[in-house]
């Protein structure tokens, strides 16, 4: 595994930090990752890549869902970061389309301190406002009235686990969504979301 010469610490950090900031503070906006310039190990899209990079410090343990030697060993190595048990990470990187038990046991912070819970990575397909995935409807601060997000590529279970972390706010767990294409979205522990059940 070799150092990612091809992400700029200093311009490409910023950059990715402002269009994933401004996707949090707007839940269900789909921003364009635009010149994803990293190189990351098989099983890690570029942009959910490009957001590790951005978002992991020595400071910060992660946890790979479904776990992956060679990605362990590119955020670490690029990043300081550490792999840990998913209960002590502040951050999680998975694969949204695959049964993940284990995301049951991500740290929801406490009342006192609901600034400790974990951001959740998941990666998908596609993200879209019109599509053949999940069709979410989100209501809550940063949404005017309601704001629609299609997610191609994620288990049903999934989000319902992410809705039990989320049902008693302020704690909870913050979840981003990487896609295929680039493309990032977020919905923040304050956002309520719908869905239709599965048929």
């Amino acid at each position: 595994m070799v150092i990612e010469h091809s992400f700029d610490k200093v311009f490409d950090t910023q950059r990715i930090y402002r269009q994933t900031l401004d996707a949090m503070a707007r839940p269900g906006k789909i921003n364009a990752l635009c010149q994803l310039n990293s190189k990351p190990p098989q099983g890690l899209n570029q942009a959910a890549a490009a957001i590790a990079l951005t978002m992991l410090d020595s400071e910060t343990n992660f946890h790979l869902a479904l776990y992956s030697q060679d990605i362990s060993e590119y955020l670490t190595l690029n990043t300081g970061a550490r792999n840990c048990p998913v209960n002590g990470a502040e951050f999680i990187i998975a694969c949204a389309d695959r049964v993940l038990p284990e995301l049951e046991d991500v740290n929801c912070g406490t009342l006192l301190s609901p600034e400790k819970g974990a951001t959740v990575l998941f990666m998908v397909h596609r993200l879209c406002v019109q599509g053949n995935g999940i069709p979410l409807n989100l209501t809550g601060p940063g949404i005017a009235g309601t704001s629609r997000l299609v997610i191609e590529g994620m288990h049903y279970s999934n989000l319902e686990i992410m809705a039990s972390l989320n049902q008693e706010y302020p704690v909870g767990v913050d979840m981003i969504y990487a896609d295929d294409c680039g493309n990032v979205a977020c919905i923040p522990r304050s956002s309520t979301v719908r869905w239709e059940a599965e048929a």
